[in-house]
C-alpha cells in the first residue's frame, strides 16, 4: 500500500462478464487497490484481472493518483 491517499469509493458494476480470471475483490466486498492510471475519464485500479477496474470521476470522493491506493467497494 505504500505512501497512500485514503479514499473510500463505491462502484456499481452495470454488467457482469464471464471470465476464468480471478479478481482481488468480489461484488459486495471491500478491498485496498492500487491506482495504476488516471486519464481524462477517470482512474483505473488493479483488481487482478487483465483489464483494470474503471472508477469515473463522479464516483471519486477525492482525486486519485497513480501509485496511490484506495479503498474500493464493488456492488450491483
Amino acid at each position: 500500500a505504500t505512501c497512500a491517499t485514503h479514499n473510500s469509493i463505491g462502484l456499481i458494476i452495470k454488467e457482469k462478464v464471464e471470465t476464468s480470471e480471478q479478481t482481488n475483490i468480489a461484488i459486495g466486498q471491500v478491498a485496498w487497490l492500487k491506482v495504476v492510471e488516471v486519464n481524462h475519464l477517470g482512474a483505473f485500479v488493479d483488481w487482478g484481472l487483465s483489464k483494470d477496474l474503471f472508477i469515473p470521476f463522479a464516483e471519486q470522493h477525492h482525486p486519485l493518483k497513480p501509485g496511490n491506493f484506495t479503498i474500493v467497494k464493488v456492488y450491483l
